[in-house]
């Protein structure tokens, strides 16, 4: 068991830089700075009562895992609860398609871990327990949705999300020192990233990157990343050429133990207390947005609560606004220009709206 003082959540800017080589490596060539920012420097806005109802068809919206907004009039819904996997919603006809569905066919997937928008217009699918990579693309004035498979990755990612070289930045599985990766278009490893999140471990202890299962978007021109981690209290920002770190201060006011677990030959190491910390990001041509839960666990019934506010960030990292929804989000997206932000929300029943970003 080790113990250590967590009291701020840190917000790790680091280094983007294009790899020119196919060798995997560390990126060094940063310049750093340093920010503490606090949650009531979020202003807060009220956003219930205020959102659109897009549809609360149980067919469309049964256990959904994630959402992209795709354009102006498409919303992708990946769910979990159907041979239907990933949905195609068109706003403006108030229609959906099936784009792709679960299975092992070579235009199927076992499992769906991300989505994420290309700079082309396509979707990109990333999968775990098949380690597939696909594209949906449009046919017939985006009338029709056809899957293109890309790729195999070398193991499972537990997320990924789509680079500017036709490619998958992501966090593979059974890496024992949580690092970030990114490959090429078919597939491989071209660079190592560095360590998401940045935090420094006792002596001898390498947890492997299930213990900071993370969630990952990509800013739309591509050069910027955000990495939000589920568990514990680290966001990390990838910007071109500049480090800085943001410390929040957060309700984590007490030691937290690392215990070691061994299973066979597994080693895990699990934090206590433990928090559910954050859940789904995702970056607009204006800010970047991460979703808030701030939960001590102490039941198993904390175990299954959503994020019921976003955080709002500049694309320097600034904090702007805290948006709260009243309802239990269970996923979120917002459009590239960030003038609307589409949720999936347990109202009680899960439901999809639309908000407008002011």
């Amino acid at each position: 068991m080790f113990k250590f003082k967590k009291s701020l959540l840190k917000i790790s800017c680091l280094s983007f830089v294009v790899a020119t080589s196919c060798s995997t490596k560390d990126r060094h060539d940063v310049t750093s700075g340093e920010k503490i920012v606090n949650l009531d420097q979020f202003e807060v806005v009220d956003m219930s009562h205020s959102g659109k109802l897009i549809t609360d068809n149980p067919d469309i919206l049964g256990i959904v895992s994630a959402i992209e907004v795709i354009d102006d009039s498409l919303v992708a819904i990946c769910q979990n609860s159907a041979n239907a996997h990933v949905i195609l919603y068109n706003l403006t006809s108030d229609s959906s398609q099936i784009a792709m569905t679960r299975g092992e066919g070579p235009n199927e997937m076992l499992r769906v871990s991300s989505m994420s928008s290309t700079a082309d217009g396509d979707l990109c699918l990333v999968g775990m327990m098949d380690k597939k990579v696909m594209k949906v693309r449009w046919q017939d004035n985006e009338s029709r949705a056809s899957v293109v498979p890309l790729f195999r990755l070398p193991e499972d990612f537990l997320r990924g999300v789509a680079n500017s070289k036709g490619g998958v930045i992501g966090l593979p599985t059974g890496l024992h020192n949580f690092r970030l990766y990114e490959t090429d278009s078919d597939g491989t490893l071209i660079d190592s990233m560095g360590n998401y999140p940045n935090v420094k471990m006792p002596e001898g202890v390498c947890p492997n990157n299930f213990m900071f299962q993370s969630d990952i978007g990509i800013s739309p021109d591509a050069n910027m990343i955000v990495i939000a981690c589920k568990s514990w209290n680290y966001i990390d920002v990838v910007y071109p050429k500049t480090k800085q770190s943001i410390c929040l201060n957060m309700p984590v006011d007490e030691p937290i133990e690392l215990n070691k677990y061994e299973i066979g030959q597994a080693v895990s190491y699990n934090p206590k207390p433990f928090w559910l910390m954050f859940s789904n990001v995702d970056i607009s041509d204006k800010s970047f947005f991460v979703g808030y839960l701030g939960v001590k666990v102490e039941s198993p019934e904390d175990l299954n609560k959503n994020m019921t506010s976003v955080l709002e960030f500049d694309l320097n990292g600034n904090p702007t606004r805290r948006l709260e929804f009243g309802n239990e989000l269970v996923a979120f997206s917002v459009s590239k220009n960030g003038d609307k932000l589409y949720t999936v929300e347990n109202a009680p029943d899960p439901t999809l709206y639309e908000y407008t970003l002011n």
